[in-house]
């Protein structure tokens, strides 16, 4: 487990283009911010935020410039560079080759393959059901839970979860949302979304995305504030059911 710290985020000079695709360029020329254990990435479609989840990995590379995640010890307070893995929003395609079993030999250690198994049994599957399946021979449902508790359990300092809510019933995004709620995970968590509720609910700080630029960063509180930017992100409707009599914490997820 990590010694209580902090994470900060830093984009020098960075700028980020797909070379098929000359319309789109991820900019954050002079970026820092500091979070404790949880931020939420949130944005439109083609905003930016799964190619930001991306160069935070390492999976991308900036095209200029260098983006960066340091971890600071509470204790020493000196900075370290932070390995952060990215899930993607499709993570099952990567198992469907794989006997469950297999999963846990990849993983690096004990804790690891404990912890995978721990979460398995959270989103309500046994390891034992499933440990001689291969991938492809379980259901959407399952392959989802598997890749989510493969990305939670592994040993880096942070993972990073784009739309690990997509295609779960409402009944496993809650269990999804319980488990990073309480804390269960010791990492660090980035987690992209556009379903605002999601992040409102497991999320203090945000970043927000659109047309790849970073337009705001602070709690989900400010954001709500902020009437011109809500309009422009697609956030009205949270800010008016924020200022209505039904709290944000009662809605329920819609089926998928």
């Amino acid at each position: 487990m990590n010694s209580p710290g902090r994470f900060r985020i830093k984009g020098r000079d960075c700028c980020f283009r797909y070379p098929d695709n000359p319309a789109f360029t991820l900019q954050l020329p002079d970026f820092s911010l500091v979070f404790e254990r949880v931020i939420g990435i949130y944005g439109l479609n083609a905003s930016g935020k799964s190619t930001f989840g991306k160069l935070l990995s390492g999976i991308l590379t900036p095209s200029v410039g260098e983006l960066t995640v340091e971890f600071f010890d509470a204790v020493s307070h000196q900075p370290r560079r932070a390995e952060f893995k990215y899930l993607p929003q499709q993570p099952e395609e990567l198992l469907l080759g794989l006997k469950i079993e297999e999963i846990v030999r990849r993983f690096h250690d004990d804790k690891s393959s404990s912890d995978f198994i721990q979460h398995l049994e959270y989103f309500g599957l046994p390891y034992a059901s499933v440990r001689a399946a291969y991938g492809y021979e379980l259901s959407a449902g399952q392959l989802r839970k598997v890749a989510l508790a493969f990305g939670l359990s592994y040993s880096c300092d942070g993972i990073i979860l784009d739309e690990p809510t997509q295609g779960l019933s409402a009944q496993i995004c809650r269990r999804l949302e319980q488990l990073l709620t309480a804390g269960i995970s010791d990492k660090a968590l980035v987690l992209i979304s556009h379903d605002f509720r999601l992040l409102a609910r497991v999320c203090t700080d945000l970043i927000v995305f659109d047309e790849g630029r970073v337009v705001f960063t602070g709690t989900i509180g400010q954001v709500l504030l902020a009437a011109p930017l809500n309009d422009r992100v697609g956030l009205t409707k949270f800010r008016l059911l924020s200022e209505s009599m039904s709290p944000l914490g009662s809605e329920v997820y819609e089926s998928s």
